[in-house]
Order: C-alpha cells, then sequence, then structure tokens
C-alpha cells in the first residue's frame, strides 16, 4: 500500500554519548514514534456496483513504522603511530514490532502478514585515518538476521506463495576506502 492520505506522527529521540576514558565512547539513542492515519481511506468506486472498498481505517498504525527503536555504540580511537589515528566501532541496533498490513476488514489486512517482528542486528568496523584517506574492515549485520520486513503474495492469496519478500542486508563482510579532497 503506497501513500494512504494524512497521518498524524507523534514521538521523541534521545541520544546519549559519554566519553568512558580517554579515546572510549559509549553512546545509545532511542526513539517512540506513534504514527497513525486520520481518516478512512477507500478505494473508487466498482463502475459495475458503485461499493467502495475499505483500503485503511482511521486510526490504523502507518505502516512499516517501528514504535521504539535504538542503537548502543561503543567507540575507540586513539593514535597508533605519527599521523595515523585507529580506531574499533561496535554497534547493536533493534527495532520493535511493526504493522505490515492495515487493520481487520480492510482489503490489505492479512493475518499472517499483519505484524512484522521486533529485530536485532550488530556491526564491526575497524580502521586507520591517516590525513584525508580512511580504510576500514567491516562485519555488518554480524549474526545474519533475516526478519521478514515486508511481504506480498502472489495473484491468488490463498496459495501462500510470496511473489516479493524484502529483509535485511545479509552478513555483509568488507573494506572500505574513502578520501576526502
Amino acid at each position: 500500500v503506497a501513500n494512504l492520505g494524512n497521518a498524524t506522527s507523534k514521538g521523541f529521540d534521545l541520544a546519549v554519548q559519554y566519553q568512558l576514558i580517554d579515546g572510549l565512547t559509549f553512546a545509545v539513542a532511542a526513539g517512540y514514534t506513534d504514527a497513525t492515519l486520520d481518516e478512512d481511506i477507500y478505494a473508487g468506486a466498482d463502475p459495475i456496483t458503485g461499493a467502495r472498498a475499505l483500503i485503511a481505517r482511521k486510526g490504523d498504525q502507518t505502516l512499516l513504522t517501528p514504535e521504539w527503536s535504538g542503537n548502543v555504540a561503543l567507540s575507540y580511537q586513539r593514535e597508533l603511530a605519527n599521523g595515523i589515528q585507529g580506531y574499533a566501532r561496535a554497534d547493536l541496533q533493534r527495532s520493535s514490532a511493526f504493522y505490515r498490513t492495515t487493520s481487520e476488514g480492510t482489503t490489505s489486512y492479512d493475518a499472517e502478514l499483519y505484524r512484522g517482528p521486533a529485530y536485532s542486528f550488530g556491526t564491526l568496523r575497524i580502521g586507520m585515518i591517516r590525513d584525508s584517506l580512511n580504510v576500514s574492515v567491516f562485519v555488518d549485520n554480524i549474526s545474519n538476521e533475516q526478519p521478514v520486513l515486508f511481504a506480498t503474495y502472489a495473484q491468488n492469496p490463498s496459495s501462500r506463495t510470496f511473489q516479493q519478500q524484502s529483509t535485511l542486508r545479509p552478513r555483509t563482510i568488507g573494506i572500505s576506502a574513502a578520501y576526502d579532497f
């Protein structure tokens, strides 16, 4: 379901960063979002019957929007050699459950897909910076979490054959290099 009319979103973000010792920083961030549709949304009128299907109900949560999200990070940076800074960083991100379809009684409601799962994923990065050059080795999605974030069925929903699913990017290990001009 794409744009569904007007919505009201209320919430907050909070972030705190604290230097534990020289070079070692702890950071935590949390966010809360309560985003709901402001009105009932109907499809266009059926040319034969004139009936209009209810697509989304006033008060439905906006789709794919977790109520809570957060991040915890620990980073360390120090000089390794003359003009070379070394660093390491670990992050853990968390997202609460969310809605993947509109509520019961609407055209996009599906009991099996209605609520998306809460999930977490972690990242690690170790690198060096010299002048304008930043080179690092990283691992994203360390535990290879694969929650189904969004799914649609083929033309016949009773077959339960997925046409499309999206999830987090799988565990990715790589090398990154950046140069600031």
